[in-house]
């Protein structure tokens, strides 16, 4: 017999949060990593980023599903990495560029008047 225990909901819940959460971080670094110009340093980022990303999404899975891998883990961590970086996290990334560009013409305006 197939059902839903009561573990489902919170666990697909928990990881749609969790999920959206990441997204929103990564729309929030998105914009600073791309100044970067040294490929080493942007590779280093990114490395962490994905490693701390995995560690928080085992650590999440492991509490919220008491150690039990669903595959609906994942479509929900997807889910809300997706609807929160191309909902919310595409106004942060372009609210982000907006002020990086203000901020070096006005540096640049500055070093100009010197």
């Amino acid at each position: 017999m197939i059902g839903i225990t009561a573990i489902q909901p919170h666990g697909f819940l928990i990881c749609a949060l969790l999920g959206a959460l990441m997204g929103l971080c990564c729309s929030v670094l998105s914009p600073l990593l791309t100044r970067c110009k040294k490929k080493g340093i942007l590779f280093l980022w990114d490395l962490l980023f994905c490693i701390l990303n995995g560690l928080v999404f085992y650590g999440a899975v492991y509490l919220a599903t008491y150690g039990v891998l669903r595959l609906f883990c994942f479509l929900a961590y997807g889910l809300g990495f997706a609807a929160a970086y191309t909902g919310p996290g595409y106004y942060i990334i372009r609210c982000e560029k907006k002020l990086m560009e203000a901020i070096s013409k006005w540096n640049h305006n500055e070093t100009k008047e010197d």
